[in-house]
C-alpha cells in the first residue's frame, strides 16, 4: 500500500508548480524552471543502485514496522 508524506512546503507562493499529466515529475520555477523526480519507482531503484542490496528484515522491521518483509529491490 503506498503511503505519502508530507516532505517540504513551499511557502511564498511566489513560484508556481505543476506536475506532469502521469504524475512522475514535478516542474517548479518562475525564471529557470527545476524539474523534480517524484517517481517512487524510479527513486526505488536508485535507492537500490546506490545501496547495492536489499532491507535486511531487521531493517525492514525497524523502518518500516508493523508492514509484512517483501524484498524491495527485485
Amino acid at each position: 500500500m503506498a503511503q505519502r508524506a508530507q516532505m517540504s512546503t513551499l511557502t511564498d507562493g511566489s513560484n508556481p508548480v505543476a506536475f506532469s499529466p502521469d504524475g512522475r515529475t514535478l516542474a517548479s520555477g518562475s525564471g529557470d524552471t527545476i524539474l523534480w523526480d517524484v517517481d517512487v519507482a524510479s527513486w526505488r531503484r536508485k535507492l537500490c543502485a546506490v545501496a547495492g542490496r536489499e532491507l535486511s528484515e531487521k531493517e525492514w522491521a525497524t523502518y518500516l514496522a508493523g508492514r509484512p518483509y517483501q524484498p524491495t529491490c527485485s
